[in-house]
């Protein structure tokens, strides 16, 4: 059931909001299935220790990633073995969603409500007022406000949902399941 989480669109965006390549990380994780060293990333990755090390501690933070620490008596060096906690990234993947969500209905009623506008570099999205107030140019790059066809933003942001939503089913589904264990 991991596989099906792992591949998740927002899983992923959430992996690289925490760094650019956690998502390249974990992926390695998931196919290599055990408990592995920041030495092992290292090789995989192909970059420096402390790159591996600095996205490892980001992951911790979150709690995405826990560590064992195991001593060499031979040399008195610390070996840590990180596993990943498939159950904490789907919490947090979950509960990103939902926030995503209220945002997105939010949109949604706003741009029903309101006629918007929105230069050719969208910069921003203006209410009617806001553009007649500027002349109907941008504010930030003086392009020309065009009127944004509510029919075509309702359908977009209607996808937008309907995959954030498909996927919350995934992560919950997922949950449950692991929480039966």
């Amino acid at each position: 059931m991991a596989t099906d989480i792992i591949n998740l669109n927002s899983i992923q965006k959430y992996l690289e909001n925490v760094d650019c390549a956690a998502y390249k990380l974990v992926s390695i994780w998931y196919k290599n299935k055990e408990n592995t060293s920041d030495e092992f990333f290292t090789q995989h990755l192909e970059c420096k220790i402390t790159v591996v090390r600095s996205i490892l501690n980001k992951l911790h933070y979150y709690g995405i990633v826990n560590y064992d620490k195991i001593k060499n008596e031979n040399s008195g060096w610390f070996t840590f073995k990180w596993h990943l906690d498939y159950n904490k990234l789907s919490k947090l993947v979950f509960l990103n969603n939902l926030d995503k969500l209220e945002k997105l209905n939010a949109k949604e009623k706003y741009y029903g409500e309101y006629q918007m506008f929105v230069c050719k570099n969208s910069c921003n999205d203006f209410p009617f007022e806001v553009a007649a107030e500027y002349n109907f140019n941008c504010p930030m790059c003086s392009e020309t406000l065009k009127h944004i066809d509510y029919v075509e933003k309702h359908k977009e942001l209607q996808a937008q949902i309907k995959i954030i939503e498909e996927e919350n089913v995934i992560l919950s589904l997922f949950l449950k399941e692991n929480n039966k264990k």
